[in-house]
């Protein structure tokens, strides 16, 4: 049943390289090469082929694809043992509006993080802490918008060249000031060992409104915490990154 559940997905990912427009053009290689991957791999090239089709803009795929994508998907979480690791392929029946971002994993000398408490407009009551970050603009290159996006909310300016990464990639699906989001997120790292003094005067006005305050963050402490953090493995991908571990999918 597993086998034939992997082949069925593999079958379908083979579909979408088929279809023309489909992906982007620069995309095609690293997904045609994931499909051949999955197709004779283990789980790990089962989870890289799963990670990159909930990568996919499901408004270039025939509706009638799309589901049966999502319907393999399901299935495939119905008979995987332990080990596989399935991001959720986008609800056909819903529209969730695509959004790419790119983070910043700030560390300061003694290897702890910045992040930032905030809440969704909605959720006031239900804060959580989260990464430096925010939109790619269209055209722009994920890196230096990590590092914009670093200047307009703590006043840093870093050289570009300095974000490591990205370290991570994490795709969640959620609600955000009233709107269904698709998020692709870009981590990228940065060790800064020298003092400045944080500056958000760079805020919009959403994040004005919606962020409290900022704090950095020991491994130790984020380990200890039972406040929300995001993302939900930051406590142990942490210690991972700074001791150069390698790329990998998060949530």
């Amino acid at each position: 049943m597993i086998e034939a559940a992997l082949a069925r997905r593999v079958e379908l990912a083979r579909e979408i390289v088929a279809t023309p427009g489909a992906l982007e053009p620069d995309f095609v290689p690293t997904f045609a090469k994931a499909v051949d991957d999955a197709q004779v791999g283990g789980p790990a090239e089962q989870n890289e082929l799963s990670f990159l089709i909930s990568c996919v803009d499901r408004t270039r795929i025939a509706p009638e694809l799309w589901r049966r994508m999502a319907d393999s998907e399901r299935e495939l979480r119905a008979v995987l043992p332990p080990g596989f690791d399935l991001p959720d392929v986008v609800d056909p029946a819903v529209f969730f509006e695509p959004r790419h971002s790119a983070r910043v994993v700030l560390v300061d000398a003694e290897d702890r993080v910045l992040l930032f408490r905030g809440h969704a407009p909605e959720t006031p009551d239900k804060p959580f802490w989260f990464t430096i970050g925010g939109g790619i603009e269209p055209g722009e290159d994920p890196r230096a918008a990590a590092a914009r996006e670093l200047t307009e909310e703590t006043g840093l300016v870093a050289p570009v060249s300095e974000l490591i990464g990205p370290v991570w990639v994490r795709r969640e699906q959620f609600t955000f000031g009233g709107k269904d989001v698709d998020s692709v997120e870009q981590f990228f790292l940065l060790r800064w060992a020298k003092t400045w003094e944080i500056d958000t005067s760079g805020f919009t006005q959403l994040e004005v409104d919606t962020i409290e305050h900022h704090r950095w963050w020991s491994a130790r402490e984020l380990a200890a915490t039972r406040d929300r953090v995001y993302p939900v493995q930051l406590r142990e991908l942490l210690p991972e990154v700074l001791g150069g571990a390698e790329f990998r999918t998060v949530h």
